[in-house]
């Protein structure tokens, strides 16, 4: 099998204009955003794996991280300082902070709970577009990266934007971290976030991290390689598969 930047590598695609025009977070950029290839980070804290993985291969420059604990601020700060904190060769050129109020109103969520006796959370959000670096070559990655960052419940969040119909998520990274902060797993058939994908819409691809139980209805696409954190290991949903 190939390895996961060997897999990936083989889905590159070319950056379109409207992101390299450094777009602020309205209803447009929001269309485009979302009509993208999107890869997901439910309980992402500040691990860039996602990106590095995805930008590095070509094959994805838009990515959403939804985490309870960490803030925009923090996320902000992070990136303004550069390495280590920050996202390796690129520079913020656009950062807002999103009232919850404007995002909820231009994301139409649901403040309703998927899950019984558990209530939606929706604390602060950011967005930023980054540039890669004048010294880095294009080997590194994309001009433009753009960047959502959602201090939420991961499930409602995931569940909320998987039920758009102008919404269709490329990759999912699914790491637990011993449940943590969060009342539940990510990984596994008895996932909360499995079962708000099966309501809603399954990504393309998973990129499972060693010590996360992957979904059913998925193939291994690729070998597991050691890069960033951890061991990572791609699947394909059955669905797409099916679809080639």
């Amino acid at each position: 099998m190939p390895t996961v930047d060997e897999y990936l590598s083989e889905l590159r695609i070319n950056q379109p204009e409207w992101v390299c025009h450094q777009p602020e977070f309205t209803a447009e950029t929001i269309r485009r955003f979302f009509s993208s290839r999107v890869v997901y980070y439910p309980g992402a804290c500040t691990d860039g794996r996602a990106i590095a993985i995805f930008n590095a291969t070509k094959s994805a420059y838009c990515f959403v991280h939804i985490d309870l604990t960490t803030t925009a601020q923090q996320v902000s700060d992070d990136l303004k300082a550069g390495p280590p904190q920050g996202c390796n060769g690129y520079t913020p050129v656009v950062a807002s902070g999103i009232s919850t109020e404007i995002f909820r109103r231009l994301m139409r969520l649901d403040m309703t709970h998927p899950v019984r006796d558990q209530v939606p959370v929706l604390k602060s959000v950011f967005w930023t577009i980054l540039e890669r670096d004048q010294d880095r070559a294009d080997e590194h990655g994309f001009e433009y990266l753009a960047f959502l960052h959602i201090q939420a419940e991961a499930v409602w969040a995931c569940q909320n934007l998987w039920s758009k119909a102008d919404v269709n998520p490329f990759a999912v990274v699914l790491q637990d971290h011993a449940w943590g902060g969060n009342y539940a797993s990510f990984g596994g058939e008895e996932s909360p976030l499995y079962q708000a994908a099966q309501r809603t819409k399954y990504p393309d691809l998973l990129l499972v991290a060693n010590n996360t139980k992957v979904w059913p209805d998925y193939q291994a696409v690729s070998e597991r390689t050691h890069r960033v954190i951890g061991q990572n290991r791609l699947f394909l949903s059955n669905q797409t598969s099916s679809q080639k």
